[in-house]
């Protein structure tokens, strides 16, 4: 009897075991809705914590982060907060990869200004910026609107250890990609040559791609 009892018990956690698995299995969008609400909830600590983000904060933004938890299970899961070189907080996240062949996987990312929402299928990004779709990142680069489908911005090929995001006008600075993320100090810029003159909308396009970039190469990266 007892040994009937202790395999059921295994058995119901295996089930149980199996029934999440399957759940973070091609989520649906009950299921995404879900997890943003906890990531939401997960990183609202920090909203007052955070600086506000102008031309300062992006020239000593740090590439490395104050805080960071990776866990690569069978879903990874990561969060973190990045900051200035002078460990002022400026931003935070929250990112979730699902099971999948190819990439699915949801980012939230939050400043003292804007929330960023990430969902990634395969090599297509959809950003939404404070509840409100700005565009998808296609797998060539482009951030295409989401309201005519003109392209926003665009990444230029790497040079030099420096990854540009522009527009169609002009440069609206580089992301550093030369040193790896969580393999430096936090004296380290993750930004360079940003334009002094940046207006609200260029530095949102630029953090929209800015941030998903770092937290990408973060979690892309051992801990």
């Amino acid at each position: 009897m007892y040994f009937f009892l202790i395999t059921m018990l295994i058995g119901i956690i295996g089930l149980l075991f199996l029934l999440r698995i399957m759940a973070d299995f091609q989520p649906g969008e009950h299921k995404i809705k879900e997890d943003l609400a906890k990531m939401r909830a997960e990183i609202a600590q920090y909203g007052g914590e955070l600086a506000p983000i102008d031309k300062a904060e992006l020239d000593l933004f740090a590439i490395d982060q104050m805080y960071r938890v990776l866990k690569k299970r069978a879903v990874l899961t990561a969060k973190g907060v990045f900051s200035t070189i002078y460990q002022e907080p400026v931003a935070a996240y929250s990112y979730k990869r699902y099971v999948s062949s190819k990439l699915n996987a949801l980012l939230y990312v939050r400043t003292a200004e804007r929330e960023y929402v990430y969902r990634f299928r395969d090599q297509e990004v959809q950003i939404i910026v404070n509840n409100q779709p700005l565009g998808t990142l296609k797998a060539n680069g482009v951030l295409y609107s989401a309201r005519d489908g003109h392209m926003l911005a665009r990444l230029n090929p790497e040079t030099s250890g420096l990854l540009p995001v522009v527009t169609q006008e002009r440069e609206l600075g580089a992301i550093n990609t030369l040193v790896p993320v969580g393999k430096t100090t936090l004296q380290t810029r993750a930004f360079e040559f940003v334009k002094d003159n940046l207006s609200d909308e260029e530095e949102t396009l630029f953090l929209s791609i800015a941030l998903m970039q770092l937290v990408k190469r973060s979690v892309e990266q051992p801990k």
